[in-house]
C-alpha cells in the first residue's frame, strides 16, 4: 500500500493519506463527480483499516464543498469510524474552520454526531 496525495485544483481539494498514519483534505470540493473522486480515498482507507497504524490522525480544513462532495465526506468519515471501531487504532480527528465561518463549524458538528467520533475542533481566525 502507498501513500496517497493529489494536489489541490480549483474544483477539488489537496489530500494527503500517509501510510504512517496522517491523513489531511483541504481546500475546496466541488468536483463534477464528487463520488469519482472520492471513490479512491474511500478505498484508500478501507484497506488501510486492514492493517492500520496505533494512531491514525485525519485533519480537515474545507474553505467550501457543495453538496454532492458532502455526502461523500460523510463517507471518508464513516470508514475512519469503521478504522476507530475495530479497535486496532486510536483514530483522532481535527476539523479546522474559520471563526466567521459558522456553515464549515455546523458541518463538522453535524459529522461528528453521525459517526460518533469526538472532532478536535480548530477555530482560526479568518
Amino acid at each position: 500500500m502507498e501513500s496517497i496525495n493529489l494536489y489541490k485544483t480549483e474544483r477539488t481539494p489537496f489530500v494527503s493519506l500517509n501510510t504512517n498514519g496522517e491523513f489531511k483534505i483541504s481546500g475546496i470540493s466541488i468536483p463534477e463527480d464528487s463520488t469519482a473522486f472520492y471513490r479512491p480515498i474511500i478505498e484508500w482507507l478501507r484497506n488501510y483499516a486492514k492493517n492500520p497504524q496505533p494512531f491514525t490522525s485525519a485533519h480537515f480544513v474545507f474553505d467550501y464543498f457543495n453538496t454532492s462532495s458532502s455526502k461523500d465526506i460523510l463517507e471518508v468519515f464513516k470508514a475512519l469510524g469503521a478504522i476507530k471501531d475495530s479497535g486496532m487504532s486510536k483514530v483522532t480527528i481535527k476539523w479546522e474552520f474559520e471563526d466567521d465561518d459558522d456553515d464549515i463549524r455546523e458541518c463538522g458538528e453535524d459529522y461528528q454526531s453521525i459517526i460518533g467520533i469526538d472532532f478536535e475542533m480548530i477555530e482560526v481566525e479568518a
